[in-house]
């Protein structure tokens, strides 16, 4: 919500640079020439578009930010929003890292307490909201229906990484398979962060560089007329 908020004040910035400064700036003007040439009129012009633009983009950023965390409150609304982001790459490695994490947190719940592997499965995935995990999750079951041990059936389906796949089978096959569930889970949220900080890292730049061309524009939007008043005073 932070990030909605700052750019709505940007753009409320920029209404108000809009509506109220560069008429002042216009009105200095023609108070010292006596009228607006072409090459002034330019360049109000230049600079009530740079405002309106920013307004615009800030308008727009904040509004859709707000409709993203007003949506994600909502479990069906958290589902659309991170099966239709998460077919950018990068978020989609979160998000299956996430329902990674949620899945087997609670089939570690269900089996420690001496559930049954298909139920526990059951509701392990009930509380999935990632399409593509979701299917995994099903294949996971039928497999299992079918005669499968747990660890055989995520092998096929690739839940897991490579790593916390041999984890969960020693454990299977030791008849421990509540604990290597338990230290998979710490795994499981440990990559969790590891792709959060992942896109951070990579995301830094592109924010640094959009706020700085953002601040530009305004910049420009109310040095330009200020630059032609300097010359008319010059």
């Amino acid at each position: 919500i932070y990030p909605s908020l700052l750019t709505a004040l940007v753009s409320l910035i920029m209404l108000f640079v809009n509506i109220k400064l560069l008429p002042i700036f216009s009105d200095v003007y023609i108070s010292l020439e006596g009228y607006i040439d072409e090459k002034a009129e330019t360049y109000f012009v230049i600079s009530n578009i740079l405002g309106w633009l920013v307004f615009t983009i800030g308008l727009v950023i904040s509004f859709t930010l707000l409709y993203i965390w007003y949506k994600w409150k909502y479990d069906k609304g958290r589902s659309n929003i991170s099966n239709t982001v998460g077919k950018i790459k990068a978020l989609d490695k979160i998000f299956e890292a996430i329902e990674l994490a949620k899945f087997t947190e609670i089939l570690y719940i269900f089996i420690e307490s001496g559930t049954d592997i298909i139920t526990s499965l059951d509701n392990a995935i009930e509380i999935l909201t990632y399409n593509k995990v979701i299917k995994k999750g099903e294949n996971i079951k039928k497999s299992i229906v079918n005669g499968a041990s747990l660890s055989l059936a995520i092998k096929k389906s690739e839940f897991y990484s490579e790593s916390n796949r041999r984890l969960l089978f020693s454990s299977e096959t030791a008849g421990e398979l509540d604990k290597g569930l338990n230290k998979l889970i710490d795994k499981q949220w440990d990559e969790v962060d590891k792709e959060i900080r992942a896109v951070t890292e990579s995301a830094e730049p592109i924010f640094s560089i959009t706020l700085t061309a953002i601040i530009g524009i305004m910049l420009v939007s109310i040095m330009l007329p200020l630059v032609n008043i300097m010359i008319s005073i010059g």
